[in-house]
């Protein structure tokens, strides 16, 4: 069983796909420089050629990438929402939240929470209003990673 920490959750939450971002604009680049050669050289027509051919090369790869995009963000949505559950829980629970680590990466009911040495369901109403934690005792505590 994987568990996660509070901090975990809060550095997930923040990732962003810094490499998609300096490609495109690289390739905005590359295309601006294409356009302004062809500018300064008209009787060359294959600096046109190479910003209509990067122009399209970035239009493609930028559709593509636009699903995996919305699937990061929902994924970095889902994390911010577990960080910020388990800051309330730890709150509630008079604990900091260095102490305290989760089995899921997003809200859910029937979580596996450990806080301190002691592990506990929570299960949560079909509002996500309340919650209420059920101590359980684990069949296999040593087969437990930990993901800082």
């Amino acid at each position: 069983m994987n568990l996660y920490s509070y901090n975990y959750m809060l550095k997930m939450s923040h990732s962003n796909n810094i490499w998609f971002i300096l490609l495109m604009f690289a390739g905005f680049c590359g295309i601006i420089y294409s356009i302004w050669l062809y500018l300064r050289n008209r009787n060359q027509i294959k600096y046109r050629d190479i910003a209509t051919i990067l122009a399209l090369i970035l239009a493609t790869f930028f559709l593509m990438q636009s699903e995996k995009l919305s699937q990061v963000k929902a994924t970095n949505t889902a994390y911010a929402q577990m960080a910020d559950f388990m800051k309330r829980v730890a709150k509630n629970e008079n604990v900091p939240t260095k102490d305290l680590w989760v089995n899921q990466t997003h809200v859910t009911s029937g979580m596996i929470f450990k806080i301190n040495d002691k592990y506990y369901r929570i299960d949560i109403d079909s509002n996500q209003i309340s919650y209420s934690l059920v101590e359980v005792n684990l069949l296999n505590a040593d087969n437990v990673t930990y993901n800082r």
